[in-house]
């Protein structure tokens, strides 16, 4: 499994028509889906009610208004239930709105009671730089669409205040990490890492990670480059980007000239002002790839070598505020995501061609700003969808598609399709075992985030859940045509 963490910032939306054909890659959009969308804020996935599909978290502004200058954010967060028929009904769950600045919702099993939750942050109330208007709150989820609104208090929240989900210790539990504005030190902007104590509850790490120069930061980027099981934090604004190597226990080290020239000369990545950045694998080589894009109308494209050093693949000479990689079509190649590209102001999904994109392989979007985008398996057909929100460039109010791939035709409840199979002991303590008149030929094991966490071929149709945390998964059988998928509970 590709060990990369995706931070999807104000990606933006695109449209990708009814439908568009471009090789075997095409999408039909969904229609009266029923998901209320957001601009400057986020999205985030999981089964909130585990009946074994994928609800939607939003936050952020539903509208604009100019008026008073400089203007008016009306603020919602939602959570979109799944009905199963690719429509989405919607709930205001969330005691607190969320969010202008920083406002990603970051959804995990924070507690380890077998729930989701969610975890919010961001400016509340009005938006002005009074440090009593910046607010984080965690969601402990109850497994039926309802939440707990805990009382462990975070401290680090100012103006751009930003915060991210990961297990920075590998010990199991998703921590949090705040790229923090002191306000108190105006002018360093400042990362805390905070570790789940596995109950809901964090404790300060102390790091050797050094403040950035400037007031605001402009991008984060989170993998593990040097393959030692600890996510690396890549991060800059108004200067170099930053490599830093985590080795355990707040101990970084960074790496000073981590871009190989073509004469073999070490270098720094380049000075920028605004970037954002996306990781993943461009390549094919199971490495995760770089990919920064800056206000020096530059888009670069950073093959991982492999030494903690990387090479330039190829550049665009434009910027895109958003973007993102992901594998659409599953041929080990993720496809690439940017908004207002070509400096012609449409996004586009440039489709991988063997580690290198082009215009000319590329599905146009619709333009949406301020927004953010996801990929993940909607329907449970067995291919990856595309859900984009934003604010209309006319309008100045969110909206938000959904687009369905039509890479696998045939799911599990459509008539003739269906796939027949019995999974048991459901829950069980290690082992499942799967019966069907077909031919089963492979699974996925899916976390309630939506990650990926087994997959292999099946030849004696049985699945070891052995060394998988207690919890419930997604289930997803395949016979070579058509695909299974079903709830499952490890004990």
């Amino acid at each position: 499994m590709k060990n990369f963490i995706f931070l999807l910032m104000l990606v933006a939306g695109c449209y990708l028509g009814a439908q568009q054909n471009q090789g075997e890659l095409s999408f039909t959009r969904g229609v009266n889906h029923g998901i209320q969308g957001t601009f400057y804020g986020g999205v985030a996935i999981g089964d909130f009610d585990e009946d074994g599909l994928l609800d939607i978290v939003t936050i952020g502004a539903i509208k604009q208004v100019m008026t008073p200058i400089p203007f008016t954010l009306v603020i919602e967060s939602n959570l979109h239930i799944n009905n199963g028929d690719r429509t989405w009904s919607a709930s205001t769950p969330f005691q607190h709105l969320a969010a202008y600045a920083g406002g990603r919702p970051i959804v995990t099993d924070f507690n380890n009671d077998g729930h989701l939750d969610v975890f919010i942050s961001g400016f509340f109330e009005s938006y002005n730089e009074n440090p009593e208007n910046f607010k984080s709150f965690l969601y402990l989820g109850n497994g039926d669409g309802t939440f707990i609104e805990s009382e462990v208090i975070f401290p680090w929240a100012s103006f751009y205040t930003d915060a991210f989900g990961l297990d920075f210790d590998s010990d199991g539990n998703t921590d949090l990490v705040f790229i923090w504005v002191d306000p108190n030190d105006r002018g360093k902007t400042k990362i805390k890492l905070a570790r789940n104590n596995g109950d809901g509850t964090f404790t300060e790490v102390i790091s050797n990670l050094p403040n950035l120069s400037g007031e605001h930061y402009f991008g984060t980027a989170f993998a593990d480059i040097d393959g030692n099981g600890y996510p690396d934090i890549f991060y800059g604004g108004f200067g170099p980007t930053r490599l830093f190597l985590n080795y355990g226990s707040g101990n970084f080290e960074e790496v000073i000239n981590p871009v190989l020239t073509g004469g073999g000369q070490l270098i720094p990545f380049p000075q920028v002002g605004f970037v954002t950045y996306a990781v993943g694998d461009i390549n094919g080589d199971g490495l995760p790839d770089f990919v920064l894009s800056h206000d020096g109308d530059q888009t670069l494209f950073y093959a991982n070598n492999g030494d903690n050093s990387f090479s330039l693949l190829q550049q665009f000479n434009w910027t895109s505020d958003t973007i993102f990689l992901h594998d659409f079509d599953g041929d080990g190649y993720d496809e690439f995501y940017a908004e207002a590209a070509n400096n012609d102001g449409d996004g586009r999904l440039f489709l991988n061609d063997g580690g290198t994109f082009s215009l000319n392989n590329a599905l146009l979007l619709e333009q949406v700003s301020g927004g953010s985008a996801i990929a993940a398996d909607f329907d449970g057909d067995g291919d990856d969808d595309l859900f984009y929100m934003g604010k209309h460039p006319e309008t100045d109010f969110a909206e938000a598609e959904i687009y369905f791939s039509n890479l696998i035709m045939g799911t599990s409840d459509q008539g003739e399709n269906k796939l027949s199979v019995r999974v048991y002991p459901n829950p069980t303590s290690g082992v499942l075992y799967l019966e069907s008149d077909m031919r089963l030929e492979s699974f996925e094991l899916y976390a309630l985030t939506g990650a990926q966490v087994s997959k292999g071929a099946l030849h004696e149709n049985r699945i070891s859940l052995e060394n998988l945390p207690a919890g419930v998964y997604i289930l997803k059988v395949h016979d070579g045509k058509k695909v299974f998928t079903q709830k499952v509970i490890k004990k």
